[in-house]
């Protein structure tokens, strides 16, 4: 619960605000995240809970165990902000916890 609310309450606001600095010229900035594949499920479990459409975020395996995410796997999302309050709106992946690069 405690990397959940530090997610939630501390690093989702400086990542938006941080994102809203950066002026792409359309609209769209691209964030590289590196953490702790730990953090990184639980983020993607707080998105699942904002997305609006939750088809990608299951966390299932093939077998039908979690999936947790590899500390150097790959996972990206697409992000809607609320610029005035500094929100998160929406979330949409399209990729979570790929390791094919281990392989």
């Amino acid at each position: 619960m405690d990397l959940r609310d530090r997610l939630k309450n501390q690093f989702f606001p400086k990542l938006i605000s941080g994102a809203k600095k950066i002026n792409s010229g359309n609209g769209e900035v691209t964030v590289l995240m590196v953490s702790h594949g730990l953090t990184i499920s639980e983020q993607h479990r707080i998105f699942g809970d904002i997305a609006k459409d939750k088809g990608n975020f299951n966390m299932d395996d093939e077998h039908g165990k979690i999936k947790y995410s590899d500390n150097t796997a790959v996972t990206r999302y697409m992000i809607e902000v609320e610029d005035e309050a500094e929100k998160i709106l929406d979330v949409k992946c399209s990729l979570y916890a790929c390791n094919h690069h281990l392989k």
